[in-house]
């Protein structure tokens, strides 16, 4: 896909697990080229929205360098409270939401989602599973999002399927394969090793 304008819209990567099957911070693993994961991540959220980029973490993580990070307003809230504390922060309409751990979401997802002209967007898997941490997610849910992590609720699909997320296919050169445990880094790594 060619580049495409950027989507009018802050971002947030999301990086407040606490990566207990990885075995270490996600958000420090070290990338080809440098410097990290993360850092990957926060640059590839950049080169797809006009906005602010900023890294949520949760309250146990350590500092992650980055200038605009966003503490969780919800102790122990998952990602839900990553994109709470930057929907409660944005000024744009939607914001746009990339887990640190899923770094096949090329900026293409972004432009994708957002060509699909909906307000609620996120992606969907070449299963057609939901993956609604890559989605562009709209400020006006951060009220009833509070609600939901105030009383208990936790689960992104569930809540991303209750407020109507419009899941959409990505196009080839996206991946969504999340990086959970050593065994999941190491074939990513050997993937973009064989690709570049």
């Amino acid at each position: 896909m060619s580049r495409q304008r950027l989507v009018d819209c802050d971002g947030v990567v999301l990086a407040g697990g606490r990566s207990r099957r990885m075995g270490e911070d996600k958000y420090r693993l070290p990338w080809p080229g440098g410097p990290t994961l993360g850092a990957f991540q926060v640059r590839r959220l950049a080169s797809a929205v006009a906005g602010a980029v900023w890294v949520a973490r949760g309250a146990w993580a350590r500092p992650h360098q980055h200038p605009e990070e966003l503490p969780d307003p919800i102790v122990e809230g998952g990602p839900l409270a990553g994109i709470l504390a930057a929907l409660e922060r944005t000024r744009a309409r939607r914001v746009a939401v990339l887990a640190v751990d899923l770094p096949g979401a090329a900026p293409e997802a972004f432009w994708v989602l957002d060509a699909a002209g909906v307000e609620f967007a996120v992606a969907k898997t070449e299963d057609g599973v939901l993956q609604p941490l890559v989605g562009l997610w709209p400020r006006n849910l951060a009220e009833s999002l509070r609600r939901y992590l105030e009383a208990g609720g936790r689960r992104v699909g569930e809540y991303a399927r209750a407020q109507g997320a419009w899941a959409v296919a990505m196009p080839a050169g996206v991946r969504l394969d999340n990086l959970n445990t050593p065994q999941d880094w190491r074939r990513w790594q050997e993937r973009i090793t064989s690709d570049g």
